[in-house]
This record gives structure tokens, C-alpha cells and sequence, in this order.
């Protein structure tokens, strides 16, 4: 099975498991159903994860934050529904677009370097 690590969740992913097996001339129905559990097993795992979070970030906030979160939730669900439909082509280009943003960081530096990094430097010790 190809899978892709995600050590900062500590989920294995498998990576599009079902290709091989119904390319195949005569796919193994049992075969095919294990993957298929096995991608549940992830997907599932994945929400949980998900969800937890989420609960556990709401149980720090104020309840002006909170108010804040839910605003902001309905104002990103409304401009998605407004938001024309992509054709295939624009959505696979903006995926791979976001795809090459998630490796330029390290977990160490910020993705952006700051504006005001000249003044940030420390001075040298001597």
C-alpha cells in the first residue's frame, strides 16, 4: 500500500488505494473491500481528529471569540456559496497552488518573513 506519513497528526494516509486494485482486469472484491475499509478507518480517524480539535480550541475561548469564530464561519460559508463555480481545470490549478505553499515551511519559521525584520536583529556580541 502507498501511504503518505502526516507526522504532525500522527496519521498514516493511504494514497489513492483503490486506483491499482479497479485498474486491474479482474479486481479482488475482497481486496477492494479492505481498502475501502481501510480508507473509512483513515477518514474516520481524521474527523475525530478534526472535531476534538475543534472542541478544544472552543473551550479556550471568550464568548466574544466565540461570537467572533461563528461570524466568521457564516461570513466564509456565504462567499463560498456565492462564489461562482470553478471549471475542473481552475480547481485543480488553485489545489496545486496551495499544494506548493504547505512545503515551504520547516515548522520553525513563519511562511512570510516579517516586514519589520530589519528591526528585529539583534546586535552583535563582542
Amino acid at each position: 500500500m502507498i501511504v503518505t506519513e502526516m507526522p504532525e497528526q500522527g496519521l498514516v494516509r493511504p494514497k489513492n488505494p483503490l486506483a491499482a486494485l479497479l485498474d486491474s482486469d479482474n479486481p479482488d472484491e475482497a481486496a477492494v473491500e479492505e481498502r475501502m475499509r481501510e480508507v473509512a478507518a483513515a477518514q474516520a480517524a481524521a474527523m475525530r481528529m478534526r472535531i476534538l480539535t475543534e472542541v478544544r480550541i472552543r473551550r479556550v475561548l471568550t464568548p466574544e471569540q466565540r461570537n467572533l469564530l461563528r461570524a466568521l464561519r457564516q461570513q466564509a460559508n456565504q462567499l463560498r456559496l456565492e462564489r461562482p463555480l470553478d471549471s475542473p481545470d481552475e480547481r485543480i490549478k488553485r489545489r496545486e497552488e496551495r499544494r506548493s505553499l504547505q512545503n515551504q515551511r520547516n515548522g520553525i519559521a513563519p511562511l512570510f518573513p516579517r516586514r519589520d525584520a530589519q528591526r528585529r536583529t539583534r546586535p552583535l556580541d563582542q
